[in-house]
C-alpha cells in the first residue's frame, strides 16, 4: 500500500513509465511509417535485402538476420544477414540453446540486456559480445513457422517495444516472399522439365518439400509414397544409391549436370527406372543452399 510520504515518488514513477511507454508507441509509429514509405515501391525480388538494410539501420542493429527454419532439424540458415549495416555472406545454426527458438517457441523474444549471459550456449552471442536480442517469428500460410527476423545489438536495448513492434509489423511480407520465391523455382522446374515428381531440398538445414505427383511418379497409392528424400533414397536399389550420392555429391561440389538413372521400389516392391535430375541454386558466394530437382519415370523405354 502507498502511505503518504511515497505517494508523490510512486506517482512520479508511474508518470515516467506511462511518458516512456507512450514515448515508445510514436517511436514505432514513425519508424513503421518511414519504413513502409521506403520500402513499398520494392519488388518481391528484392524485398528481402532492402528490408534487412533498412530495419538494421531503423533499430541500429548490430546484427540483423532475417532465417529459414527446419523445423524438422532444428536448424536455421539465414537468408539476409546484415553486420554493421552491410550484407554479408549467410549462416547457419542450431537453435539449441538460442533466444531464437523461443522467439519459435512463443511468437517473440524480446531481451534488452545481458542475452549472454542468459543464453550461454549460444556462442554466436558469446564470440561477438551481444547484449540486446529482438526476435519474432515468421509464419507461413498453413500457420507453422517457416523462419524468424532477428535484430541484435552489443549495447543495451532501450526501446525493446519500439523493435519488436517494428519487426511483426513487416513479417506477413516476409513470410510471403520466402514462400513465393521457393514456390516460384519449384513451378519454374516443373514447367521446365514437364513433370508432376519434384523435390526441394534445402541443403544448408536438411528440410524437404515433396510433391504430391512423387505418389504418381513412383507408383505409390495416395498417401504411401516416401516423404522425403532420405525414405527415397532407402527405396533404391542397392547397386544404385552409391552411384545416385556420387553424382549429387559432385554437382553440388563441382556444379557438373545431375542426371542419373536409377531403380527405386514401389508399392508393390518391384523397381522400376527413373531419371533423377536436379539444379542446386547457389547463393553469391556460389556456395549451394537449396536444390530443386525431379523424377522422371523411364521403366518402359529402358526395359525395351
Amino acid at each position: 500500500m502507498v502511505n503518504a510520504a511515497t505517494a508523490p515518488n510512486f506517482q512520479a514513477r508511474v508518470d515516467a513509465a506511462l511518458e516512456e511507454k507512450f514515448s515508445q508507441q510514436q517511436q514505432a509509429k514513425d519508424a513503421i511509417s518511414a519504413l513502409s514509405l521506403a520500402l513499398s515501391g520494392i519488388p518481391d525480388s528484392d524485398f528481402l535485402t532492402e528490408y534487412a538494410l533498412a530495419v538494421s539501420k531503423v533499430l541500429d542493429a548490430d546484427y540483423m538476420a532475417v532465417a529459414r527454419l527446419n523445423p524438422y532439424s532444428n536448424l536455421v540458415r539465414s537468408l539476409r544477414f546484415v553486420v554493421n549495416g552491410e550484407i554479408q555472406e549467410n549462416i547457419s545454426y542450431s537453435l539449441d540453446g538460442t533466444p531464437c527458438a523461443r522467439a519459435v517457441e512463443g511468437n517473440c523474444c524480446i531481451i534488452t540486456e545481458n542475452v549472454a549471459q542468459l543464453f550461454p550456449r549460444d556462442q554466436f552471442l558469446q564470440d561477438n559480445d551481444i547484449s540486446a536480442y529482438s526476435g519474432v517469428v515468421l509464419k507461413g500460410q498453413d500457420g507453422n513457422a517457416i523462419g524468424v527476423v532477428v535484430a541484435m545489438t552489443k549495447h543495451k536495448q532501450e526501446r525493446g517495444f519500439v523493435s519488436r513492434t517494428v519487426l511483426e509489423h513487416f513479417t506477413p511480407r516476409l513470410a510471403y516472399c520466402i514462400e513465393f520465391t521457393e514456390k516460384l523455382d519449384r513451378y519454374s522446374w516443373a514447367i521446365a522439365h514437364a513433370t508432376d515428381g519434384i523435390w526441394e531440398w534445402d541443403v544448408v538445414t536438411g528440410g524437404t518439400v515433396v510433391s504430391e505427383g512423387i505418389e504418381k511418379i513412383l507408383g505409390y497409392p495416395k498417401g504411401k509414397a516416401p516423404h522425403d528424400l532420405a525414405e527415397i533414397e532407402k527405396a533404391m536399389h542397392k547397386d544404385d544409391l552409391e552411384g545416385y550420392k556420387t553424382a549429387l555429391r559432385t554437382h553440388l561440389c563441382k556444379d557438373e549436370p545431375f542426371d542419373i538413372r536409377v531403380r527405386i521400389k514401389n508399392d508393390n516392391g518391384q523397381y522400376h527406372w527413373y531419371l533423377a535430375r536436379g539444379q542446386a541454386i547457389r547463393d553469391a558466394n556460389n556456395k549451394p543452399v537449396r536444390m530443386i530437382g525431379c523424377y522422371t519415370n523411364i521403366h518402359d523405354v529402358v526395359e525395351r
